[in-house]
């Protein structure tokens, strides 16, 4: 599951809302894999896993900056090459 969010962050680390937002659709969608996607040119690509007892779990949840592009399909084959890493 994607949350693309129309923000620019000032340094690479998503808000508490943001990361919250990604723990309720791994519980209500029973996601096994959550991105928080924003624009920007962060080198950054994170990955964290969790479970209700705060121990690790096959639950991913990352954070992934891509430069806007002004071609759609350009941007969304850039989308699916990151997440398909």
């Amino acid at each position: 599951m994607l949350d693309t969010k129309w923000k620019n962050l000032k340094d690479a680390n998503p808000s508490a809302s943001d990361l919250r937002q990604s723990y309720v659709y791994h519980h209500y969608h029973q996601a096994d894999k959550v991105a928080l996607v924003y624009p920007g040119y962060f080198n950054k690509q994170d990955g964290f896993y969790f479970d209700d007892a705060g121990a690790l779990s096959s639950r991913e949840c990352a954070v992934l900056f891509l430069p806007p592009a002004e071609d759609i399909d350009q941007w969304q084959k850039d989308i699916s090459d990151a997440i398909g890493r």
